[in-house]
């Protein structure tokens, strides 16, 4: 078992390190583009609804207008918020399965190649009838 125990560290040696970037890379990670898209969707739908309002106010615009182009900023602003509550709960950290499961298996493994490494005690030569 001993020509085993070097590739076996290696391995998990690489998995821990992987595991800890995984944990600690997201916190460096930059918006994406789908994200930033769509926060900049709902500040322009914000604008639009402000100058919308500003025009009906200045009678520049019919009610039915204003109801339907504000409807359909309405709709695109859901449509952006929708997006980017998706976007921020896949980018969001979520303790079970980041860190306690990785850490879990890697735990039972190195428990299980220590356990299995035991000599035992009933065949050592050195041992006692």
């Amino acid at each position: 078992m001993n020509q085993y125990r070097k590739p076996i560290n290696v391995v998990l040696t690489i998995w821990a390190i992987s595991i800890l970037l995984s944990l600690v890379l997201p916190f460096f990670a930059e918006e994406s583009e789908v994200l930033q898209d769509a926060k900049n969707l709902k500040i322009q739908v914000e604008s639009l609804k402000i100058d919308l309002d500003r025009k009906k106010s200045s009678s520049d615009v019919s009610e039915d207008e204003y109801s339907k182009i504000n409807g359909e900023l309405s709709v695109l602003d859901k449509k952006a918020t929708t997006i980017i509550q998706s976007e921020q709960l896949e980018s969001e950290w979520n303790w079970y399965s980041d860190l306690v499961v990785p850490l879990s298996s890697l735990v039972v493994a190195v428990f299980g190649l220590y356990y299995n490494n035991k000599p035992n005690k009933s065949l050592h030569p050195t041992a006692s009838s």
